[in-house]
């Protein structure tokens, strides 16, 4: 402009109009066809996204063709193939989903149903279906466990408890301890506790009891809080162990001193003090829980078949 010598203002506005009738389109525009000689009209063309727009019948550029409409139509087929994967649960169930829902609302609320008790979280919540974990004092030494803790230190703060639990159970699945619950009697025990209160305080979907851990999962009643349910759990059966023991140790069935090593191992507290929970959020988790405990004996190598186990709601004799 610097180079161009000063023009009149008649010569000026002339040429803008020649420029303005003469100048391509740029890419995105379209021209008026009616108005060939006045300046470009501002109409965006058709993005690639709307092609699946058009295969419905309509044409970009109608007033129904915004971006929410588009985004709407394109949309419904994932609502549709997600419906068609999910299978209609029963009338129990689908109730269990819609207090879930209620209840995960209110958790990313607020946190008031969490607490942490010897660095272990718990969510302990009315109506909620929990799984939940309880081992044997032996299954797990002290060293053995600071070392995973560290392991886990270089993963995010929000995972390092699922990693934790995860290296948890690969090593008590190796039968890590005495596993006394490889014992018919005691594990009946554990069974027979399980079912004492049974639709009174909790309702009992699904357990297994493995050599040395214990998996369980359960809905809360009501004035039943999770802690004491499992303390339930805990001192009925530290009381029952020390007598079947005592019973057992007139047969012949064990090497001499098996039992009395046991006592003297456990000293009458055989469970650890804590117990592990994961809350249940849908349908679905519900499902991969109920089949991560049923395959808990098939990943310890007990057994080829989930049902061959007898310790299991899931055998079937």
């Amino acid at each position: 402009a610097r180079r161009r010598s000063a023009p009149d203002a008649a010569e000026t506005a002339a040429s803008r109009v020649r420029s303005s009738a003469s100048a391509a389109p740029r890419a995105g525009y379209t021209r008026a066809p009616e108005r060939g000689k006045e300046p470009l009209m501002r109409q965006r063309l058709p993005r690639a996204g709307y092609a699946r727009v058009r295969e419905r019948g309509r044409e970009p550029g109608t007033p129904e063709c915004n971006s929410d409409a588009a985004s709407r139509v394109r949309r419904e087929p994932l609502r549709g193939r997600e419906a068609r994967r999910r299978t209609a649960p029963d009338a129990a169930e689908t109730a269990a989903s819609r207090t879930q829902r209620r209840l995960t609302m209110s958790l990313n609320r607020d946190n008031k149903y969490k607490y942490k008790r010897g660095g272990v979280p718990h969510w302990d919540i009315p109506d909620a279906r929990q799984h939940i974990t309880f081992r044997l004092s032996d299954s797990l030494s002290q060293s053995q466990l600071n070392i995973f803790k560290k392991q886990v230190e270089d993963n995010p703060p929000s995972s390092r408890d699922y990693y934790l639990n995860r290296d948890i159970e690969e090593w008590i699945n190796r039968g890590i301890g005495s596993c006394i619950l490889k014992i018919p009697e005691l594990a009946q025990c554990v069974i027979d506790s399980l079912y004492c209160f049974n639709d009174e305080r909790y309702h009992l979907f699904h357990w297994v009891v493995m050599p040395n851990h214990i998996h369980v999962l359960i809905q809360e009643f009501p004035q039943n809080p999770l802690c004491d349910i499992v303390n339930y759990w805990k001192r009925y059966t530290n009381v029952r162990f020390n007598e079947i023991l005592l019973n057992l140790k007139t047969s012949n069935r064990f090497p001499n001193g098996y039992i009395d090593n046991i006592l003297n191992t456990f000293n009458g507290s055989y469970w650890i003090l804590d117990y592990w929970d994961v809350l249940i959020r849908s349908n679905n988790h519900f499902r991969l829980e109920s089949k991560y405990i049923a395959e808990n004996p098939v990943r310890a190598k007990l057994v080829e078949r989930a049902e061959d186990y007898p310790w299991s709601s899931f055998y079937k004799q």
